[in-house]
């Protein structure tokens, strides 16, 4: 049950002003179960995904939005507006700026001409490779070192449902796929599809690539995404429409 505008005043009132701590206490916990139950997920669920890229995951949006809540409603003025609306805007403000301080701690720059990756460093909003000086576009890449996984070697698997035609169909297409890559892609493409070190089998299989090939999971992660790109191109140009979404699903 939704509680109304005037429950939430009361409520609000009482845990800001009741002495009795054990009032105070229950009232706060029922104004956070309000939130918790009818509001929270509709307000923060577009930031999972971002929070996820660096680093966190729902639970700890979900914890940072209700900590900035609890604190919010010691603030709240119950009688001007919807305190309601202080009080959520309150948490989102703390989610977006944890997100915003995250994200800032994990970027990174990766330069393709020299291969090294490096602090941010940039002139006249060109970002400029530190190592080589290289500051032509598309050569400098920001990047995150901070992943978690986003299933991104997920669409290789050969789906065990399939036909025995369209499972070979399909691992064919992969095989023909894989000759396409070189360097740091194919060593990348190898351990996970070929030797298994996939999300399924590690707790942080990009660390692990990462490890085994003596290069950062930021470039692991920069290697998956030229991967995955160079994949739909692939996979666009050798099907028709309809047997791309057969194999797909």
């Amino acid at each position: 049950m939704v509680l109304s505008t005037e429950e939430i005043r009361r409520l609000i009132v009482v845990a800001q002003t009741d002495e009795n701590e054990v009032m105070a206490t229950t009232a706060l916990t029922d104004l956070l179960i309000e939130i918790m139950d009818n509001h929270m997920e509709r307000h923060i669920c577009k930031y999972y995904r971002k929070a996820t890229v660096g680093g966190m995951d729902k639970d700890d949006i979900r914890q940072i939005f209700l900590i900035a809540c609890s604190k919010a409603i010691e603030q709240a003025d119950p009688y001007i507006g919807n305190p309601l609306l202080f009080i959520l805007k309150k948490g989102k403000w703390a989610v977006t700026d944890e997100l915003r301080k995250n994200y800032r701690r994990n970027l990174r720059q990766y330069c393709h001409s020299c291969g090294k990756e490096t602090r941010l460093n940039e002139r006249g909003g060109i970002p400029i490779c530190p190592n080589c000086g290289e500051d032509r576009d598309g050569y400098v890449e920001r990047i995150q070192f901070n992943h978690t996984d986003d299933g991104t070697m997920a669409q290789f698997k050969v789906d065990e449902s399939l036909s025995i035609e369209d499972a070979v169909e399909g691992s064919l297409l992969v095989e023909k796929f894989r000759s396409r890559l070189s360097g740091r892609k194919a060593d990348v493409f190898d351990l996970i599809y070929y030797h298994g070190y996939d999300r399924d089998s590690c707790d942080n299989y990009q660390k692990v690539v990462a490890d085994k090939l003596g290069i950062t999971p930021s470039n692991v992660n920069l290697r998956l995404r030229q991967i995955k790109a160079e994949w739909e191109e692939f996979i666009m140009s050798e099907l028709d429409y309809e047997d791309y979404v057969r194999l797909s699903q």
